[in-house]
């Protein structure tokens, strides 16, 4: 289920790119390949996110099984950092063409250089380039036994920087926009991580899932009301008025990511209220059916939002 949400997500992306990118001003190639480069880069925050906050989600479980599922979260920590890092390297090289306009086989290293010493898209994705090598060594150093909170800062310190350094940066209300970005951006992460996370790593292990799901639930009922508020102010900074909601592909797109959080919400109070008591008292549920699905809708809305961070209104 967490691939074909992945491929999901990334097919919206490209498509979303391909929509809402200028045929005048920007190559094909990089109308598509931007978005859904972003779409791979925040999508390895996401998870990273989700790994971090593993470890609070099974603390107190079963030593025999906790263990187990912490190292196949350091294992994948270690693999996700590895492309985490490598999908900001190519997203650099993509908006180093953006910028000067040239095709990417006549780009050189000094004109990405260039770009990141006169952008600060350029100097994030150095950012979070280190915090992922940085949380790579973390998994190493303590196999995901040790210092979540410092694997939480170094999922968020790698995650925040695409969307502080976008349209946010520079809109009118700076310090709305920012604020508004970041609490979304992190939201989100928390809930499509988390629930990835729960959903990859904890599903066969019920013992478990008991002491997790709750937790999570708790957890992904605050995100869903953070992105609502945050996803409002955000559209009020970056749209000029109510008709842009409709009249342009940027509101359009808007819109389809406020539906997908309708039916996240729909889906979570689904797993609140059937998987949830079912899991406490040791009965079967479409817990991976549903999550499953809510994956996929989450993808989507991620996918629609690194369109978004590649265009303007």
């Amino acid at each position: 289920m967490p691939a074909v949400a992945a491929l999901t997500g990334l097919l919206v992306a490209a498509g979303a790119g391909w929509l809402l990118g200028s045929p005048v001003n920007q190559p094909l190639l990089l109308r598509v390949a931007v978005p859904a480069g972003r779409f791979v880069l925040d999508g390895c925050g996401v998870v990273a996110v989700g790994l971090a906050l593993l470890c609070w989600l099974v603390a107190g479980g079963r030593r025999r099984d906790v263990d187990a599922v912490l190292d196949a979260a350091g294992r994948a920590a270690v693999v996700l950092a590895g492309a985490w890092a490598a999908s900001a390297v190519l997203m650099l090289w993509l908006q180093a063409a953006v910028v000067t306009g040239r095709p990417l086989t006549g780009l050189g290293v000094d004109d990405v250089a260039d770009y990141v010493g006169a952008f600060n898209a350029g100097v994030g994705l150095l950012v979070t380039v280190a915090a992922a090598v940085s949380y790579a060594v973390l998994a190493v150093l303590t196999r995901w036994r040790r210092w979540p909170e410092l694997a939480a800062v170094l999922s968020l310190l790698g995650l925040l920087p695409g969307p502080l350094t976008g349209h946010a940066s520079s809109q009118h209300d700076h310090e709305l926009a920012i604020l508004s970005i970041a609490a979304h951006a992190g939201a989100a992460a928390v809930w499509v991580g988390g629930l990835g996370a729960a959903v990859t790593l904890l599903a066969a292990r019920r013992a478990l899932l008991v002491t997790a799901l709750p937790r999570f639930s708790a957890i992904a009922a605050g995100s869903a009301g953070t992105l609502a508020v945050s996803g409002v102010l955000t559209a009020v900074a970056r749209l000029g008025s109510v008709a842009q909601l409709a009249g342009t592909g940027y509101g359009r797109v808007v819109l389809a990511k406020a539906a997908a959080l309708v039916v996240l919400g729909v889906l979570g109070w689904l797993l609140r209220r059937r998987v949830l008591p079912a899991v406490r008292d040791h009965r079967r549920a479409p817990l991976v059916l549903l999550a499953g699905i809510e994956l996929t809708v989450m993808a989507v809305a991620i996918g629609l939002a690194a369109a978004l961070t590649t265009s303007s209104p």
